[in-house]
């Protein structure tokens, strides 16, 4: 099982009024999309479902559970 995240950085990059979207696949399936912005995270599935939204100290407790 091949899990694939992408992203090309040469320098810091700080997230004001837009977020960053990852897409995350998995043997080139998509799972789905994780945004990051200022307010928190956001992990969407593919077809469209809606968004799991978590701020930033929400995903600190999960991350520390």
């Amino acid at each position: 099982m091949v899990h694939e995240v992408q992203m090309s950085v040469t320098r810091p990059v700080s997230i004001t009024n837009t977020d960053v979207e990852f897409e995350v696949r998995r043997d080139g399936e998509l799972l789905g999309r994780l945004k990051v912005g200022r307010g928190g995270l956001a992990w969407r599935p593919p077809f469209g479902r809606a968004d799991k939204v978590a701020g930033w100290p929400e995903f600190a407790d999960w991350m520390l559970s």
